[in-house]
């Protein structure tokens, strides 16, 4: 599912599905890409004191943070609670488990077609090592959550997109 592009929404990401309340003009989901750069944001408090080597744009590096405070704490990677989210640059992003550091390859996704089961979302996606199942809540959960699931699809599609 590109539910930001399938919404119009090609100039920025919104997070969430057509329809929900936050489509409705003058509404704003609380995770977008931005345009242009942004002034650089402390990184959030988490187990790992520094960032893999990068080559990321300040932007890819606050949308990575952006993601990170929609998905930790909701999402699991392989069975593990996600912990940490950083970019490596526009087309890799690592996802940080206790199981360790995996490195989803956005230039290999394809299409997106996620499997609904037992109440939570599952997406395929790709790494150097393998595809690796990432589990996202269905349903409503209180902001800056909110609708983990659409939110999340919208932003693995337009990576996707913009990368493949």
């Amino acid at each position: 599912m590109t539910m930001g592009l399938a919404c119009g929404a090609a100039a920025m990401l919104l997070l969430s599905g057509c329809g929900s309340a936050s489509d409705q003009p003058g509404n704003v989901t609380p995770v977008e890409r931005p345009a242009e750069e942004q002034v650089d944001t402390p990184p959030m408090a988490s187990a790992r004191s520094t960032p893999p080597a990068s080559s990321a744009t300040a932007v890819d590096q606050n949308f990575a943070r952006q993601l990170a405070t929609l998905l930790v704490g909701h999402v699991t990677l392989d069975g593990a609670a996600v912990t940490e989210v950083w970019a490596i640059d526009k087309c890799h992003t690592t996802f940080v488990t206790a199981k360790g550091d995996t490195i989803i390859d956005w230039t290999k996704v394809g299409n997106l077609a996620p499997r609904d089961e037992n109440g939570r979302e599952i997406n395929r996606l790709p790494s150097a090592t393998g595809w690796h199942d990432m589990s996202v809540p269905l349903g409503e959960l209180p902001e800056p959550a909110g609708n983990v699931a659409n939110r999340s699809s919208g932003a693995f599609g337009q990576l996707a997109t913009e990368c493949g």
